[in-house]
């Protein structure tokens, strides 16, 4: 997954959309929309306690590694290790850098803005979902209209 991490294109890509902020982390949370299913609570979880770059590298990495940073959590239950497992053969054939390049060109074609937590547009609403939250939100038009409190519906 450093390959992806690492890519010239796909990080002035990210770049574009997140000129003044961190492009790996904005890189990793576009990686995982494309890797994920949405609500995706394993890899909702991973990222919540590891950020979204190192919880892809971990997911990602290979399986001796995985095994070794299981072991060093501690306490890990049987259950666990087979949950991320199962996430890990889901996500593992859709991580590659062509998908993710082909989700940032097209949402620049259609002039899509990159909306991550933590960002004044982000609709805290959807923290509430914990690790099920959406990961990102491409939004089109003015996207303070999605954290705006008033709602018409």
């Amino acid at each position: 997954m450093d390959a992806l991490l690492g890519d010239a294109e796909v990080r002035e890509a990210v770049r574009r959309f997140r000129p003044n902020s961190d492009a790996t982390e904005a890189l990793a949370r576009v990686a995982w929309s494309v890797v994920a299913e949405p609500g995706d609570g394993v890899s909702g979880a991973l990222i919540r306690q590891l950020g979204a770059a190192d919880a892809l590298r971990f997911a990602l990495a290979p399986d001796d590694l995985v095994t070794w940073g299981l072991d060093a959590v501690g306490e890990v239950t049987a259950r666990t290790n087979r949950t991320l497992q199962e996430g890990r053969r889901r996500w593992t054939p859709r991580a590659d850098v062509r998908s993710v390049r082909d989700a940032l060109r097209g949402a620049h074609e259609v002039s899509a803005r990159l909306v991550i937590p933590g960002d004044a547009e982000w609709p805290e609403a959807l923290d509430d979902l914990a690790e099920h939250a959406p990961l990102l939100l491409w939004a089109r038009g003015d996207a303070r209209h999605l954290a705006a409190e008033e709602r018409y519906w």
